[in-house]
């Protein structure tokens, strides 16, 4: 008898992995890489960007179906990106609690 597949025991992509942080460069990248995450049902995705939307996106899920979002970037242009990443999110079947856009120069 095959042993049983648990959430334990599928391998996860590296790039998803809880406390790693990829690098992107375009809002297209972006948007795919929080399709894989919403896919790959990990529990935290972080970002770094850069480009013209240099920053951080950082999404954490918060409970069955939900998520938070928190951006931080450097152009306030960046900011509208988040509402793309949200529209991604609802589109995936997620509730987002929380979003948070933080604009540092």
């Amino acid at each position: 008898m095959a042993p049983a597949v648990t959430r334990e025991t599928v391998p996860r992509a590296p790039l998803l992995e809880p406390g790693r942080e990829a690098h992107v460069a375009s809002p297209g990248e972006v948007i795919q890489r929080v399709t894989a995450w919403v896919e790959a049902g990990t529990p935290r995705l972080a970002l770094q960007l850069g480009g013209e939307f240099a920053g951080r996106v950082e999404l954490v899920r918060t409970g069955p179906g939900r998520v938070r979002l928190s951006w931080r970037c450097r152009k306030a242009s960046a900011a509208g990106l988040a509402s793309r990443v949200r529209t991604a999110l609802a589109e995936a079947g997620l509730q987002v609690e929380g979003v948070q856009v933080d604009v540092a120069p």
